[in-house]
């Protein structure tokens, strides 16, 4: 039988055993939280609150690699010895209060690295209080996250360069969709909005002919550039764009050994320049140019280069209207001064209006009067016998019929030429077809008489509504292309940003390992793969859906 103090003996030992076995406990788990500690890839601090300027006790091996300081260069001294003038004031401020009012807080700010180096910190701080609730320490955990911040601010101004070339896209857009009244106005709006793109003080239209440089339009603050001047092509930072057909960029002449040999260099002492050249019908007409008196002070971008290039292809394509324009003017101006001439000999005035290919007839208080074999031919009679006598509106389409009778009353009334003005006319047989028309007084059989040409200009019409779809389309698959896509993602996006319940989404393809086919099968089954495939994701969207492709650089 156990006595009493036997058995308060054996709970006495009982306890001591507890104890010693939940100190053994709570060494182990001591030891276990100091290697997790030690192997943390965070770098981990604790300071002494209790002591002034609350200097560290410890510091973890992610702490020293972090910072590049060793352990005994740390221990003992305060924690803002490794802060500078790259350290953000607000963020230190809020550290500082936080150690003062014993609180937790988390900031990011930059420190110095031992090295001298800059990082940026990500830090949180939390108080450590005793049984009676006093503070005792500070432990402190910080992430270098400098690659985060360099890819946030990469990230920034990617999305900022976007933004650019978007706005940029849109104001070339805008100019090209303008309808201007003459050449000049269209060029010098695309030098000035040039100037404005790239930062730079002078643009620059110039044709090359024989190797002679001639500016043809200039935008300029200075008077280095004036139009009609001449230069040596080979003297001017343009020769390298045209010899080597594609876009030239130099943010820094000076340092460039070929451009800062150039004369122009020498006398102009243009220190940035971008240059690409206009084609004209698949030939160089001369270049597109912007440059400045000093170095830029960013290198030219991808999407810069691109742009110049569009404002090239754009004007390249207006020069060729123009010229096309011009031409047809300067003709058909010959042309109504042959007729003209003609009307004093009847004879042989009819006879020549008889043969002429284009469409000529005179009408006489709004009936018509004489027509030849192309005019009845175009308005669909079987000989123009059986036009005679049919009033003129009859063959006007409702839409043109004001615009008919005022040219016919400026002819008729005020004895005015009227100059070439698109109508439409019906045809006999109901075709709707569209037609130049030119006036000028007559005298018919001693009346008063109008003489017209009329000229069908459907066909050329059309030519214009497909050149005007294949600016905006690709060329093989007929899809959308890069401009046109442009404009409908920017579209997309205010109209995300003024309606909450709008969403849309952009997925970009790429087609791996195409080159495979190309080489296997031929660029041709290539080009049938492409259509066909762009016909498989056209089926598999709505229609209301925009399937581009983007293509080139």
């Amino acid at each position: 039988m156990f006595t009493l103090d036997d058995i308060y003996f054996m709970e006495a030992i009982a306890n001591l055993l507890a104890a010693a076995i939940e100190r053994i406990r709570y060494s182990e788990r001591l030891q276990m939280m100091e290697r997790a500690i030690e192997s943390s890839s965070n770098g981990i601090v604790i300071t002494d609150a209790t002591v002034a300027d609350n200097p560290m006790i410890y510091v973890n091996p992610s702490f020293e690699r972090i910072t590049g300081y060793r352990r005994d260069e740390l221990i003992g001294k305060s924690c803002h010895f490794w802060q500078g003038q790259g350290t953000s004031r607000d963020a230190g401020e809020e550290l500082r209060n936080a150690i003062e009012q014993g609180r937790s807080s988390q900031v990011i700010l930059q420190n110095f690295r031992k090295d001298g180096s800059l990082f940026w910190n990500e830090i949180s701080i939390a108080p450590v209080y005793n049984s009676r609730r006093h503070l005792t320490h500070f432990i402190g955990v910080q992430t270098d996250i400098t690659d985060r911040k360099r890819a946030e601010e990469e990230l920034f101004l990617k999305s900022q360069a976007l933004a650019t070339f978007s706005a940029n896209l849109k104001h070339l857009h805008r100019i090209t969709t303008y309808h201007y009244q003459n050449f000049e106005e269209l060029v010098d709006d695309y030098l000035t909005a040039g100037c404005l793109i790239f930062g730079l003080s002078i643009g620059l239209v110039a044709q090359v002919e024989n190797r002679c440089w001639i500016v043809r339009s200039v935008k300029a603050e200075t008077q280095i550039f004036v139009k009609g001047l001449e230069l040596n092509l080979n003297d001017t930072y343009c020769a390298a764009a045209i010899d080597s057909r594609k876009t030239i960029a130099c943010s820094h002449i000076a340092k460039s050994s070929l451009m800062g040999e150039k004369q122009t260099y020498k006398i102009f002492e243009l220190e940035s320049y971008i240059g690409t050249p206009i084609f004209v019908e698949r030939k160089i007409y001369g270049t597109l140019s912007f440059c400045a008196s000093e170095p830029r002070k960013k290198k030219f971008e991808p999407e810069e280069l691109e742009i110049i290039e569009l404002m090239a292809q754009s004007l390249g394509k207006f020069l060729a209207a123009h010229q096309m324009e011009v031409e047809r003017q300067q003709a058909e101006k010959e042309r109504s001064e042959l007729i003209l001439s003609l009307v004093e000999s009847e004879d042989r005035y009819r006879s020549l209006v008889e043969l002429s290919p284009e469409a000529i007839a005179v009408h006489s208080q709004g009936k018509i009067a004489y027509i030849n074999a192309a005019g009845a031919k175009l308005l669909g009679a079987s000989s123009p016998a059986a036009l005679i006598g049919l009033p003129v509106l009859n063959f006007v389409h409702p839409n043109c019929v004001q615009i008919a009778k005022e040219r016919m009353r400026k002819v008729e009334e005020e004895n005015t030429p009227i100059d070439l003005a698109e109508e439409k006319f019906m045809r006999l047989d109901g075709q709707i077809i569209d037609v130049e028309v030119a006036g000028i007084p007559a005298t018919y059989q001693g009346c008063a008489a109008a003489q017209i040409i009329i000229r069908d200009v459907t066909e050329r019409k059309r030519v214009e509504q497909q050149l005007l779809h294949d600016a905006f389309h690709d060329a093989l698959t007929g899809l959308p292309n890069r401009v046109l896509f442009i404009d409908r993602l920017g579209q997309a996006i205010r109209r995300s940003k003024n309606s909450c319940d709008y969403k849309f989404a952009v997925l970009f393809l790429d087609l791996d390992r195409f080159k495979v086919v190309n080489d296997s099968l031929g660029h041709i089954l290539g080009d049938k793969l492409l259509v066909a495939i762009s016909a498989r994701l056209q089926a598999c969207v709505r229609a209301s859906d925009t399937v581009a492709r983007l293509g080139g650089r």
